[in-house]
């Protein structure tokens, strides 16, 4: 008896060192861990930030466009050949150099209002972008608590494949005693030995489950594949608690101004209108402040340079030897050097111009009707998205009613299975019951826990998505 029961023992250790998960050290995942590393690694995710980065300096563009524009620009000119000398306007006929600099500056004083509906434009769409990316954030965490229960259900039903598995080996031991007793039909061994068989291909599927529904979460949340992580698992009760009956209208209308993705469309609907009005405001004529300063520099300028004072005769007087003389200033022409020549050359100018449209080649037109449709798609947007997240609230409570029933039509079947079972289990010791037929109550059996577990977490799932939707954390607990 001490060696059968050795041997039972040896084949279950054995079949859990086969088919159960590798023993190395693993690191534990929670729920909410993994909800984090799914919105810190998504690359989706993060393309949806560097959206949001982009709307952002879209926003800063339209407040610089406030601003005056200032620009340096400066020019250097070899001329040949007969030409007029810009700075002096004179002809020369030899080569010069020439420098012109300026520094202008032009200010927006009136454009229609384009400038103040493109603002706010912009900030309308970043602040839809948030949303929008607040959509995103909340998809993943729905998608992520999804894949997490769908690992803890294949853990459950692998824990319960497992001691399954053991009850039939005890079976099948205590068989092999009266067998060999004399007391039992061979036979029976063999339906034994084929039930076993059954047990283990069930439990390996269910492995098969966990690990797949570990690597499909592992893949989704951007996790190395290779990373050795086990969930953290929380105890589900069988007995969970009925959903609490809501007036779904009420809900409706507090948590439908919640949702992301109307706050994202309704955003997204104002900055078309000012889209529109930005393109509208090309009708107008635009006002603008010019204001510069220029010099230059020629090398054909020249400056009187006195190299002293010279005294000429210019005349006799009449009847008389004297002489009528004067004194003038002994001069030379000296080139310009190039500081005084860009004082003497500094100028000044402020101006104002004023473009009035005509005719643009009926642009400007195009552009009104452009954004008046992209205005009137974008209020469609909207209603369809209001539409659509009303259906979902409803569909959700809808889906956690119908999951309720499930669960306990699924639950109720699993006990009477389970008590049918019991009873089974004495008539078949006492002899009472064909192997034939308690084959067939263990297959109901496993049929209907699987069948619980899955409408136990389904009804699970559906519960937090509606508590979601409540404005509820999404915990485990």
């Amino acid at each position: 008896m001490q060696y059968l029961y050795f041997l039972r023992t040896a084949a279950i250790f054995i079949c859990l060192l086969v088919f159960g998960p590798p023993a190395v050290a693993q690191e534990r995942l929670s729920l909410q861990e993994a909800i984090d590393f799914a919105l810190e690694n998504n690359i989706t995710l993060q393309q949806g930030a560097l959206n949001l980065e982009r709307n952002e300096w879209d926003v800063k563009r339209g407040y610089a466009n406030y601003w005056p524009t200032l620009n340096a620009n400066g020019r250097h000119n070899y001329n040949f050949g007969r030409t007029i000398d810009p700075l002096t306007n004179l002809y020369v006929t030899e080569r010069i150099q020439t420098n012109f600099f300026s520094l202008n500056s032009d200010l927006i004083l009136f454009n229609g209002l384009s400038n103040l509906h493109n603002l706010r434009q912009s900030k309308n769409a970043y602040i839809s972008g948030e949303y929008t990316l607040q959509d995103l954030e909340q998809t993943i965490m729905l998608d992520v608590v999804s894949m997490y229960l769908q690992v803890l259900m294949s853990h459950e039903q692998e824990n319960r494949l497992t001691k399954q598995l053991e009850s039939t080996q005890y079976l099948l031991d205590q068989a092999m005693v009266r067998i060999r007793a004399g007391s039992e039909n061979p036979v029976r061994e063999l339906e034994l030995k084929a039930t076993l068989s059954t047990n283990e291909s069930l439990l390996v599927e269910a492995q098969a489950n966990r690990e797949q529904g570990l690597l499909s979460l592992k893949r989704y949340i951007n996790m190395d594949l290779s990373r050795e992580i086990e969930l953290v698992r929380t105890e589900i009760p069988d007995s969970l608690d009925p959903f609490e009956e809501a007036d779904i209208a009420e809900v409706w209308e507090n948590a439908v101004a919640r949702q992301p993705e109307v706050q994202a469309a309704s955003f997204q609907e104002i900055a078309a209108f000012h889209s529109f009005k930005a393109a509208q405001a090309g009708l107008y004529p635009r006002l603008f402040l010019n204001l510069s300063l220029n010099s230059g520099y020629s090398s054909n300028a020249r400056d009187i340079d006195i190299l002293g004072v010279r005294t000429d005769t210019i005349g006799q007087v009449l009847g008389s030897s004297e002489y009528v003389v004067t004194e003038a200033p002994d001069v030379a022409l000296v080139t310009s050097g190039f500081g005084n020549q860009l004082a003497d050359n500094f100028g000044q100018s402020v101006g104002f111009s004023l473009s009035v449209p005509i005719f643009n080649n009926l642009q400007v037109r195009y552009n009104m009707q452009m954004a008046q449709i992209n205005r009137r798609q974008a209020e469609l947007e909207y209603d369809q998205i209001v539409v659509d997240a009303k259906n979902k609230i409803y569909q959700a409570y809808n889906d956690m009613r119908l999951s309720f029933r499930k669960y306990v039509a699924a639950r109720n079947q699993y006990l009477a299975q389970e008590a049918l079972m019991r009873q089974s289990q004495v008539r078949f010791d006492e002899g009472l019951l064909s192997s034939f037929d308690w084959n067939i109550m263990q297959n109901d059996l496993v049929t209907s826990q699987a069948d619980f577990l899955q409408a136990k977490y389904e009804y699970l799932f559906r519960t937090k998505i509606f508590d979601f939707y409540l404005g509820k954390p999404i915990t485990l607990q």
